[in-house]
Parts: C-alpha cells; sequence; structure tokens
C-alpha cells in the first residue's frame, strides 16, 4: 500500500488554543501548524526555512545587518537567497526517488 492510501492522520498540538481553533474548524491544519510550530520557538526567526515533521530547518538567514541602499546590493541578496533555494532544491530532489 502506498503511503498515499493512508488515512490522513490528526495531528497533534503544543498549544491547546491552537488545538481548539483547529478542531472548531477557525483555522485550517496549514494555519494551525505554523502557528504552533511557531509559537513554540525559543527565538525569534528571521530566515527561509522549510518545516518538515514540526521541524524549522533555517535555509536562508534574512538578518541584514545594513538595508540595502542600491539596487545592486538588494539585487545581490536576491541573488543568494534564490541560489541557495535552487542549491537546496536540487539537493532534495537527488534524495528523493521515487
Amino acid at each position: 500500500m502506498d503511503s498515499y492510501d493512508q488515512p490522513p492522520t490528526h495531528p497533534m498540538f503544543a498549544s491547546a488554543a491552537i488545538a481548539k481553533r483547529y478542531q472548531d474548524g477557525h483555522i485550517t491544519r496549514l494555519d494551525a501548524e505554523l502557528a504552533d510550530i511557531l509559537q513554540t520557538q525559543q527565538e525569534p526567526l528571521n530566515c527561509v526555512a522549510i518545516i518538515c515533521a514540526g521541524e524549522v530547518i533555517p535555509i536562508f538567514d534574512l538578518t541584514i545587518p545594513q538595508q540595502p541602499t542600491t539596487i545592486q546590493e538588494r539585487l545581490a541578496i536576491c541573488q543568494h537567497a534564490a541560489r541557495a533555494l535552487i542549491d537546496i532544491l536540487a539537493a532534495i530532489l537527488e534524495q528523493w526517488k521515487p
């Protein structure tokens, strides 16, 4: 049986308030899972991250010591972020074999 054929599991939340809002249908599962993960983080996140099995995996730190002032500086930051995401996606696709 493929994992796709498995019935969906009910999520477990660290926060009882978030669990109640999810169970009452006030927020979606994705919103509830994100809120629960972010609420339990020890420090604020300022990054691009992948969330896998309830774990936040930071990919690219968005903390910039000095705000870019020129278009070249902004483009350099965008290029760095894009390169990091491409490298990560390539690594994930290498590991994933259907």
